[in-house]
This record gives C-alpha cells, sequence and structure tokens, in this order.
C-alpha cells in the first residue's frame, strides 16, 4: 500500500477528507491490488479511478478508513447476450 503523507499530514484537520481523495486520485491503478477484486479475470482499466470515503477514525496509533473504490475492468473476449457479434 503507497504511503499517503500528505492526507497524514491533515489527519485531525477539517480538509482531511479532500487531502486524502486528492491524494488517492493521484495514484496508479498499478499501486493498488485491484486485480483481486475483477470478477471475470479481466483487467484494471487505466482511467477512471475513483473514491468514496464513507468514514474515518484513529485507534492505537493506526489510522484506519473505511472507503469505496471504483474502477472499470476490462473483459476481452466477452460475448454478451445482446452482442450480435
Amino acid at each position: 500500500m503507497p504511503f499517503l503523507k500528505n492526507a497524514l499530514q491533515a489527519w485531525g484537520k477539517n480538509n482531511f477528507s479532500s487531502v486524502l481523495k486528492k491524494e488517492l486520485l493521484n495514484l496508479k491503478t498499478a499501486d493498488l491490488p485491484l486485480y483481486k477484486a475483477t470478477e471475470h479475470g479481466g483487467y484494471v482499466g487505466e482511467n477512471n479511478l475513483n473514491f468514496s470515503i464513507q468514514s474515518f477514525s484513529k485507534d492505537a496509533g493506526n489510522i484506519k478508513i473505511k472507503l469505496f473504490v471504483f474502477f472499470y475492468e476490462i473483459v476481452i473476449g466477452c460475448n454478451c447476450g445482446n452482442d450480435p457479434a
């Protein structure tokens, strides 16, 4: 997991969420283990990575963040039901 220096420095301040989201959006998809969440053996799309921060707290020296990660999975050779190919 990448080290989010700016978010750590903003901890406890009013702008923590916005700093965290900005820092997350600057990550490359390769920096995150998103391939573990692909359901169809596809590839993680390089664009359109987004995050929704749900909550955050501090416990025993750790910052815990609950967030949703949105990304595209590219499935090659998909044979969809409505695909005439």
